[in-house]
């Protein structure tokens, strides 16, 4: 019935449903509600597989930088094949901590610098957390119920991370 209704025209889907829903309401909701789930799960799937959800990154870029094989990139990081290092370029895998520092060290380069879209969105993300954290302290100090811990807090962020100027997340 999927197939024939992709065809129709829109005014007549919708004469085919409203007189399916007078025949047999039951069968209409249930084949609504499979309906609805199917595009739900569709939907999912297309946002986890075509969006972005892999983390960008250019170890491929500095390795062919370097001159060096993937071959040769996963012996310097100790692995015993390719595979690894493939996985890692092609972002189906994101390498350990170890391996992240490993990489950047062999590839004469930052962490931040080869996982550069993860490192952006880690940053603003940590920034707005500051903004609240902050925004909260500041709240605290105006009412009067400022601990000396939190005072130190507020300076501390004031030190080194006077630079958020986001007011967006302040409790109103």
């Amino acid at each position: 019935m999927d197939a024939v209704l992709l065809r129709a025209p829109v005014w007549l889907l919708g004469i085919c449903l409203l007189s399916l829903a007078a025949i047999s309401p039951v069968f209409f909701e249930r084949w609504l509600l499979n309906t609805l789930r199917g595009i739900q799960l569709r939907c999912k799937f297309l946002c986890a597989t075509h969006m972005s959800s892999r983390p960008h990154n250019y170890v491929r870029t500095y390795r062919r930088r370097s001159s060096l094989g993937q071959r040769d990139l996963a012996f310097l990081l100790g692995c015993k094949d390719r595979a690894k290092v493939c996985r890692y370029e092609q972002g189906h895998r994101l390498p350990s901590l170890r391996n992240a520092l490993a990489l950047a060290a062999i590839l004469d380069v930052s962490i931040a610098a080869l996982f550069s879209r993860m490192h952006s969105d880690v940053q603003k993300q940590t920034d707005e957390r500051i903004a609240t954290l902050r925004s909260e302290l500041e709240h605290k100090q105006g009412t009067g119920r400022v601990s000396p811990l939190a005072s130190r807090q507020l300076r501390w962020l004031s030190d080194h991370h006077g630079r958020i100027q986001d007011t967006e997340h302040r409790p109103q």
